[in-house]
């Protein structure tokens, strides 16, 4: 992000290093350590996804022991705390970088997110980055910017949070958040983890990057260089094979081989957010580069 043009929009990035599950990594109860090979998605802590190039995140949140922790159906060692509390890091650290994060309920404990707890979610960030006093000198956006205009010098050293389901404000206007945040239907989504096998995901992502993906214009200004209809994209390469039997490291390895392939031969293509399992360094540079 350091070597982008301040004055493009943020929309103007052509992919976006993503993950998928960004917390599935390590479980809290180190005896489910063999139906954790079925949750597990990534490697790598949250710091190391960062110093390898992630600037998007995908975190499901579970209600534990009156904490908040993160989960793929199982509970992960990784608290909300503790990743807001990597970031600050990263971001205090890093001033020029920005970092987006998609949040939701983990889908396994959804019905215990009542209204009550996701609005002492919301509440909780100013324990994160005090911002009573003016966003200016902290990691969150003010709610007043519309993100969706916001050139890159704006964002540089700031969190920018992505809510959806039961924590999705815009839907569920009741909810006071005092952050900066994007609407979910501002972006186009590939998913692919239903398409019932790799096969049928690869051909779901071709087909969405055909429709949903310009080719980069050389004679187009940078900020002319977005997604159709002015929204922004996100590419899922995750899919759940033989029903969930086959775990995701096994499917990432065959997903993750072949969009290095793709973009050896496509790469004048803004493909936006791009969420992968099992995000590796090398990977990530074949994104970027």
């Amino acid at each position: 992000m350091a070597n982008l043009n301040d004055g493009d929009n943020w929309t103007s990035i052509k992919i976006i290093p993503s993950t998928h599950n960004s917390g599935a990594i390590k479980p809290l109860d180190g005896c489910s350590c063999i139906p954790w090979f079925w949750a597990k998605c990534q490697n790598v802590n949250i710091m190391d996804q960062l110093n390898i190039g992630i600037r998007g995140f995908d975190f499901r949140l579970i209600n534990y022991s009156n904490d908040i922790f993160i989960g793929h159906t199982l509970i992960s060692n990784l608290t909300k705390q503790s990743i807001f509390d990597t970031f600050k890091s990263f971001l205090k650290e890093n001033p020029s970088e920005f970092i987006f994060v998609f949040i939701k309920e983990d889908w396994a404990t959804r019905k215990e997110w009542n209204f009550n707890k996701v609005q002492k979610f919301w509440n909780s960030l100013i324990k994160i980055d005090d911002y009573s006093n003016g966003y200016n000198n902290t990691i969150f956006m003010d709610p007043k910017v519309n993100i969706k205009d916001v050139i890159i010098k704006h964002l540089r050293g700031k969190l920018i949070l992505i809510p959806d389901n039961r924590f999705n404000h815009y839907v569920n206007t009741s909810l006071k958040v005092e952050v900066g945040t994007l609407p979910m239907d501002f972006f186009n989504v590939c998913n692919t983890w239903s398409s019932g096998d790799m096969n049928s995901a690869k051909e779901t992502i071709l087909q969405f990057i055909e429709k949903k993906c310009k080719k980069e214009n050389t004679d187009a200004t940078p900020n002319d260089i977005i997604t159709l209809n002015n929204m922004y994209n996100i590419i899922q390469l995750n899919v759940v094979v033989l029903k969930g039997c086959l775990p995701p490291y096994f499917v990432s390895y065959k997903m993750n081989k072949w969009f290095r392939g793709y973009l050896q031969n496509n790469q004048n293509k803004a493909l936006g957010f791009v969420c992968v399992d099992y995000a590796t360094e090398s990977l990530i540079k074949d994104m970027v580069c």
